[in-house]
């Protein structure tokens, strides 16, 4: 059986969808509701077989029009984060089944709300929260690895995140993404807690720490581009005292560029998950998982496996897949609840904190995120 897609925002993550749907089959995209003319990306549409008829422009308060859910059974919600609580109401209502990229509200209150009307409606079977680190080989690796390690090697003392990305064109039209009606730099990065909820069971406390950084002033000049936090973890995985230090950040140089997490153990050994985007994966490379001894500050590598497996592009689709055929797919309410619980208190300790500008501080910051990554 196929099933029918209609888009809401062809751009970022439609792109990373795409390569998944191509391969695995079984979706056929149809429709795409953008906020620029047809013409803008003619040929993008022409290669998906959406004619101008199936094409639609969003209206001035983001909602959908009437149109775009006829003679479609899934809608993938992909634009900025601010139009997802009414754009999942509408298609939930219409009976299509929903996938919408990394949240589905931007604050504390409204996530709330939409947790409580997929409840309500009886619409938990219809809707996908598409949190992509969590069909990433090397967090499906370590949770598969992290009994083995904690019974071996002791609890979890700490996990280290470092998520740095490179400038790019792209992120630069993409303002939007550190605008707190937005969710800011920290939800667009929400992923390090959902690997360590989904890897190793993690459970979220107080930040204990929260700096906020200025690392690409062409982003922006206002809002944060780059965030540290300290955050307990809880859990009988986890060590009395367990952190987790998150650093993310965009618009780096190069030379920063960087996405891992670190998990330590109460012998001294270490388990490292290396991320590669999705852009760079390769059938035999989708990741690595390093394990070794530390020594002193330095990690002393005993094993480092190259991870091959599906792309999360691939995995994701067959999410998809299953969600159309009725059954569960992906983090139930609670589980959603779980991740995100340090997005609310970061919104409301973030409005407290001043943008380091200074270079060295920033410079530093980066330094940080590296060694440690």
């Amino acid at each position: 059986m196929e099933y029918t897609m209609g888009v809401v925002g062809i751009g970022h993550w439609f792109r990373r969808l795409q390569t998944g749907l191509e391969s695995v089959g079984g979706i056929k995209v149809t429709k795409a509701l953008g906020t620029k003319p047809y013409e803008a990306k003619a040929q993008t549409f022409a290669e998906l077989g959406i004619t101008r008829d199936n094409y639609y422009t969003i209206e001035g308060d983001g909602s959908i029009p009437e149109g775009f859910f006829q003679g479609i059974d899934i809608v993938h919600i992909s634009n900025p984060n601010e139009f997802h609580a009414s754009q999942i109401r509408q298609s939930l209502s219409k009976g299509k089944k929903t996938i919408v990229e990394k949240t589905y509200a931007i604050s504390r209150k409204e996530f709330a709300e939409m947790k409580r009307y997929i409840k309500e409606g009886g619409f938990e079977k219809s809707i996908y929260l598409h949190l992509h680190y969590l069909h990433k080989m090397p967090t499906i690796h370590m949770r598969k690895a992290a009994k083995g390690l904690i019974e071996k090697h002791g609890k979890i003392t700490g996990i280290t995140a470092t998520f740095f990305e490179r400038a790019d064109d792209e992120d630069a039209r993409r303002t939007w993404l550190f605008d707190m009606r937005n969710g800011g730099i920290f939800m667009d990065w929400v992923h390090p807690f959902e690997v360590a909820y989904r890897s190793v069971g993690a459970a979220f406390g107080k930040i204990q720490s929260l700096k906020l950084y200025a690392t690409n002033n062409s982003y922006d000049t206002v809002n944060p581009t780059g965030v540290m936090a300290e955050v307990e973890l809880k859990g009988n995985r986890f060590a009395e005292g367990a952190k987790i230090v998150v650093r993310v950040a965009k618009g780096v140089d190069p030379r920063y560029s960087r996405k891992s997490m670190v998990f330590s153990f109460a012998d001294g050994t270490y388990a490292r998950l290396g991320y590669i985007g999705s852009e760079s994966e390769s059938k035999e490379n989708r990741g690595e998982f390093e394990t070794g001894e530390m020594s002193g500050t330095a990690r002393a590598p005993e094993s480092i496996a190259k991870l091959p497996g599906k792309s999360s592009s691939e995995l994701f689709v067959k999410e998809i897949i299953k969600l159309c055929s009725g059954r569960k797919a992906g983090l139930g309410l609670g589980q959603v609840g779980r991740v995100f619980k340090p997005q609310w208190e970061y919104q409301k300790l973030a409005k407290k904190q001043q943008l380091i500008n200074d270079a060295r501080e920033v410079e530093k910051f980066l330094e940080d995120g590296i060694r440690e990554a």
